[in-house]
């Protein structure tokens, strides 16, 4: 029997030397994360750089503030994210 493996996946290369990487979630099964390096935040997904190129994006905020952090479901993520002093409502999903 197969002893049970809480994180399944591997965290993708890509990944190494990222100052931080967050927002993990299954879009359709396949792992999606989005990472900030050299500044700038941009997403992964099925092996993929989605280049967003925001400054900021608001996630796991608490209290007052949570009710705009990062949220998802299976097929989609939408969030608040920041660039050149504009904010923006983001969305961004698995349409088949």
């Amino acid at each position: 029997m197969k002893p049970w493996d809480p994180f399944p996946y591997q965290i993708p290369p890509v990944f190494i030397g990222n100052d931080e990487t967050f927002a993990f979630r299954l879009l359709e099964g396949s792992p999606f994360y989005l990472f900030r390096k050299d500044g700038q935040i941009n997403a992964w997904y099925k092996a993929q750089i989605i280049p967003l190129g925001f400054e900021g994006v608001i996630h796991y905020a608490c209290c007052s503030g949570g009710y705009l952090t990062l949220k998802g479901n299976d097929t989609m993520v939408w969030f608040y994210a920041f660039k050149d002093h504009v904010w923006y409502y983001v969305e961004i999903g698995v349409h088949s």
